[in-house]
């Protein structure tokens, strides 16, 4: 007799969804996820997958929101810096900290530099979105002093190098 699998709430499911995609990640990195792959180490059939998700790019989109915004915790804590240059630079190492940390955003990154698909500019631009209220009040600041805005850009591109 066939033994029967258990019955799993939606969350459950989900869960098991999130958390295979993230074992899979963290050993195959972004390139290599696929649809089956998800579903395999979730054990899940194609319609629980297929029911929450029109297809993988659309699993991407929802699953990098979880881990792609390392500054939205430094950006809430700007009213504990006493000035403009304790905060950018709690900024700077705060990125190297969570980046050294996340193996997701590390494969992520790596994973939109080396393809470039619909998805993975979509989650690049979003994240450029994002930074653009630092951007400008980085600018403001620095006026008449230097260029943050390229500095800054080539200082977060010195910290990608270093974690890769």
């Amino acid at each position: 007799m066939k033994e029967r699998r258990k019955r799993r709430s939606t969350k459950d499911i989900e869960e098991s969804i999130i958390n295979a995609a993230t074992r899979f990640i963290e050993t195959e990195g972004f390139s290599n996820l696929t649809v089956t792959s998800i579903m395999r180490q979730a054990e899940i059939e194609p319609v629980q997958f297929y029911n929450r998700y029109d297809d993988l790019n659309k699993f991407i989109d929802e699953y990098v929101k979880k881990y792609d915004y390392w500054f939205s915790d430094i950006v809430k804590s700007q009213k504990q810096y006493s000035n403009d240059k304790a905060l950018y630079m709690n900024i700077l190492v705060g990125l190297f900290q969570s980046l050294s940390e996340n193996k997701i955003m590390q494969e992520l990154l790596k994973w939109e530099l080396a393809n470039n698909n619909e998805t993975s500019q979509r989650t690049a631009q979003l994240r450029e979105l994002h930074t653009l209220p630092l951007c400008q009040k980085f600018s403001n600041i620095f006026f008449n002093t230097i260029d943050i805005v390229t500095i800054s850009t080539l200082t977060i591109g010195g910290i990608y190098y270093l974690i890769f």
